[in-house]
């Protein structure tokens, strides 16, 4: 399934990656302006079953996620450490 991420974005923030500049206004804007997007899109999908060939994930932590629903709960954790990091740095 292709994402409704723009590639560069996807680039830029994916695993491995680090601050490398500081983001300009409209970056931001762009980033805030995206933030419901995948989720909508991601509801919108499980309505309509398109995550019926999901392919077994493992994450970095060792955790599999074999499907949808473990897919999205571990989402929950992936923001909180997300979260906890802009935590520390404020």
């Amino acid at each position: 399934m292709k994402s409704i991420l723009p590639d560069t974005m996807i680039m830029d923030f994916k695993k491995g990656t680090k601050t490398e500049r500081s983001l300009t206004h409209d970056e931001i804007n762009d980033i805030k302006s995206l933030l419901f997007l995948p989720l909508d899109q991601t509801e919108k999908n499980h309505k309509d079953r398109s995550f019926k060939n999901f392919k077994p994930y493992t994450v970095s932590t060792g955790s599999d996620l074999t499907n949808i629903s473990d897919a999205i709960a571990f989402t929950n954790f992936h923001e909180g450490i997300h979260l906890g990091y802009i935590l520390a740095l404020k």
